[in-house]
């Protein structure tokens, strides 16, 4: 919804999800729980002369979720039923000069029932080189999560005494674009520095806190236009991992990753198909190596009319057998189809 001639937008949500976990393990009989989300979002354009325009933007958040599970287990004692909540809002500038440099500048603050109360920021920065067909971008900030429902009062190896994840970060990059846009290049750097990093550790099996952990590396990625309706894009992570106290990596995280897509528009863009292929180094968990891993993804939509759109998606075409963590499988190759409906908004003609 809009306001003051589209300078004021509203945005409004809901959303509720409900799931059931079944082991056949041994360890827990079932795991039943449910989330309500409600958020609200305005954004108030202030000015906008051509050479300078800003906006700010603000919004609050509430989630809810509950657990509701079986209280016998083959080796441990589980809760009945759990519950917490949390509620956040924040706020954000987003400035454009000469349509060369965009900065944005947000602040959050939220109240978790268990976690308690975290402020964060993140402040971003793009400035334009046009006549180099270049960019350089940044950014830089704080986080915060709060500990799963599950990982402090009802769950496999839960902690009650679990703290928040604290984090600080920082990226610089660069962007340069080659022959009329067809092909985009960028490459970031990034660091984050952790406390109180969540883990789930051999051999006590039960969440834990690690004191001070550091995620840094480079990201390269790339778009190339193959023709006018045909896309390839492409990236590769190296990440290294550091666990500060002992100075070990950091489990379940590869050094490795790549990720490549060809997409394929169709029926004057109403339509898309896409492949997408993922490579996932090996990496240490619980002391052992996990083995690299390679996947292919098949996607489509079709926008049968401007509020319904037709979905499906295949993935693990070639039934690739890999583990994520140790011990536990994943799913062979799988499809999934469904329709997307939105309503209600207006409408601009």
């Amino acid at each position: 919804m809009t306001q003051l001639d589209g300078m004021l937008e509203h945005r409004a949500g809901y959303s509720f999800a409900s799931y059931k976990r079944d082991d056949r393990g041994g360890f827990q009989s079932f795991f039943d729980g449910e989330s309500h989300q409600f958020d609200y979002q305005a954004k108030l354009t202030t000015f906008d002369d051509g050479c300078f325009k800003h906006s700010v933007t603000g919004g609050v958040e509430h989630i809810h979720e509950d657990i509701l599970q079986d209280t016998s287990s083959m080796f441990i004692f589980f809760p009945a039923a759990a519950s917490q909540f949390g509620t956040g809002g924040f706020v954000e500038n987003q400035f454009a000069v000469n349509d060369r440099w965009f900065t944005t500048a947000g602040y959050r603050h939220d109240d978790y029932s268990r976690a308690g109360t975290a402020d964060t920021y993140r402040v971003t920065s793009r400035f334009l080189i046009p006549e180099a067909q270049m960019a350089v971008h940044g950014a830089i900030g704080t986080g915060f999560r709060s500990p799963a429902l599950a990982e402090v009062a009802a769950g496999f190896g839960f902690d009650p005494n679990l703290r928040p994840e604290e984090s600080f970060g920082w990226e610089v990059g660069a962007e340069k674009r080659m022959f009329d846009d067809k092909v985009v290049v960028d490459a970031t750097y990034f660091r984050n520095d952790l406390d109180n990093l969540i883990v789930f550790p051999f051999p006590t099996f039960t969440a834990t806190n690690i004191g001070s952990a550091l995620t840094a590396g480079v990201e390269v990625s790339g778009q190339v236009e193959l023709g006018p309706d045909t896309f390839l894009t492409a990236s590769y992570t190296n990440t290294k991992t550091r666990d500060n106290g002992t100075q070990n990596e950091l489990l379940r995280r590869p050094r490795h990753k790549f990720n490549a897509t060809l997409s394929q528009f169709l029926c004057d863009k109403q339509a898309q198909v896409s492949l997408n292929m993922r490579f996932v180094g090996d990496r240490q968990d619980f002391g052992a190596t996990l083995d690299e891993y390679f996947l292919v993804n098949a996607s489509a939509w079709w926008q049968v009319s401007k509020n319904v759109r037709l979905f499906a998606r295949v993935d693990n075409i070639t039934d690739e057998q890999y583990e994520d963590v140790l011990g536990f499988n994943t799913a062979d190759i799988s499809a999934y189809g469904g329709v997307t409906i939105a309503l209600g908004g207006y409408d601009d003609e």
